[in-house]
């Protein structure tokens, strides 16, 4: 069914640089009535024509220069001129190639000694090689580079974006990467042949039209299908991934604190018929001051710093971590004596599925830190958890792994008078490391 008046169009069978499929498809497209137009190929689908079934050549010549200059997107007013005087006239053309018809048999071929075709073939072969290792360095090298040296997390940055989304980003990656591999591997294929002396057409010649129809059958249902699938794959990942950042943009996902609480409290008391014994798997604000002091009767009371932008609760479970917790309380704990404690607390948490997501984690962390400029230790105590670290890099920063559970705590205490209580570091990662449990 024609989309416009006089236009038909058809999706190829196969990619832009499968030179001999392409010719044959074209060819086979014009005895039954449908002719390239010039508005040629977008996304792979053709413009045809409607008119005489008749045949046709077809003929596909490498652009000599791959970029976005004129040169690159038509063929130069000599080369047609040449072109037109063999009997061929340009029609469109389609990813690295001009293409070209002959509605005569007598018209001589364009190119046929093998040492131009291999020249025609060189930026082609460039252009691949280029894209090849250009997609090897972004997709494994420099990521590897930036996580060896701690300046990304890639387990972290795989949790906080979702495994499954995660590793869909990577199949899109590799799956450009094999891509790639494919077409350098037919382009390879051709010089090959071409230094041979063998001419490009040779192979192209050898099929019948049976056998032919047999291999375009068998690539169409390929090329079709992983065309679909990749496409469909980009176009999932590049939805999730706006919707994800626009969620955090929005802070969809941070509940405030005070709400996170009241619900957990009560869907804890629907479940289980009593009060739970505690909201987090670790020590919040009013707990480390509870257990520093031997007191349970304090609160905690807000602060109006950045209203709406601290004191939340994130949580939510992944492949790899079945909790994962972000924690941010901003106030002050009031003590029985008049003093206060006023602080800003972080917390990550993560209850992990499995020891190595545990182990590479804490590993993380102290990298991150370690590129700090600040970065200096600090001595701890011995703490009952499997791995323990506290360094100074923008702030106090403890990292402890407990079995299969990470918690990374950081401690911001403010102290402008007498009247303000503060705990050294010994202190609190004692209590937050006693306070690790499971969820």
């Amino acid at each position: 069914m024609p989309l416009l008046s006089k236009k038909y169009y058809r999706l190829a069978p196969c990619p832009y640089y499968d030179v001999e499929s392409m010719e044959r498809w074209l060819e086979a497209e014009a005895m039954d009535g449908y002719f390239l137009i010039e508005d040629g190929f977008l996304f792979g689908v053709g413009t045809f024509e409607k008119k005489e079934p008749c045949h046709v050549r077809y003929r596909l010549e490498p652009k000599e220069v791959l970029d976005w200059s004129a040169e690159s997107l038509f063929p130069s007013a000599e080369a047609r001129e040449l072109c037109e005087e063999y009997g061929w006239t340009y029609i469109a053309d389609r990813g690295k190639f001009f293409i070209y018809r002959s509605e005569t048999d007598v018209a001589r071929e364009m190119n046929t000694d093998p040492k131009v075709q291999a020249l025609a073939l060189k930026p082609m072969w460039d252009h691949a090689n280029n894209q090849f290792w250009g997609s090897l360095f972004w997709i494994v090298g420099y990521p590897a580079i930036r996580y060896l040296t701690g300046r990304q997390s890639l387990l972290r940055i795989c949790i906080d974006m979702g495994t499954w989304l995660f590793i869909l980003g990577l199949a899109i990656g590799l799956w450009l990467l094999i891509r790639s591999v494919i077409r350098l591997s037919y382009i390879a294929r051709r010089r090959r042949q071409l230094s041979r002396g063998e001419s490009m057409s040779v192979e192209r010649r050898a099929w019948t039209q049976e056998e032919f129809s047999q291999v375009l059958r068998k690539k169409r249902r390929t090329y079709w299908l992983s065309h679909f699938v990749y496409m469909l794959l980009i176009i999932v990942w590049t939805c999730c991934v706006f919707r994800g950042c626009a969620k955090e943009l929005e802070y969809a996902d941070q509940i405030p604190l005070d709400e996170y609480v009241s619900t957990y409290r009560k869907e804890y008391v629907l479940k289980h018929g009593d009060e739970p014994e505690y909201i987090f798997p670790f020590a919040d604000m009013v707990e480390l001051v509870e257990r520093s002091l031997g007191d349970e009767s304090l609160s905690f009371v807000e602060s109006g710093m950045y209203p709406g932008r601290m004191n939340y609760v994130n949580a939510k479970k992944d492949l790899l971590a079945s909790t994962v917790i972000r924690f941010n309380q901003n106030g002050s704990v009031a003590l029985p004596d008049g003093r206060k404690m006023e602080a800003i607390l972080y917390v990550d948490y993560y209850d992990t599925t499995m020891p190595w997501v545990a182990k590479v984690l804490v590993w993380e962390y102290l990298k991150e830190g370690q590129i700090n400029k600040h970065y200096s230790e600090i001595s701890l105590p011995e703490l009952p958890v499997d791995e323990a670290y506290c360094f100074m890099a923008y702030s106090p920063t403890l990292t402890l792994r407990k079995e299969d559970v990470v918690m990374v705590v950081e401690l911001v205490q403010f102290h402008y008078d007498e009247n303000d209580y503060t705990l050294d570091p010994s202190q609190w990662a004692m209590i937050f490391a006693e306070s690790m449990r499971y969820q």
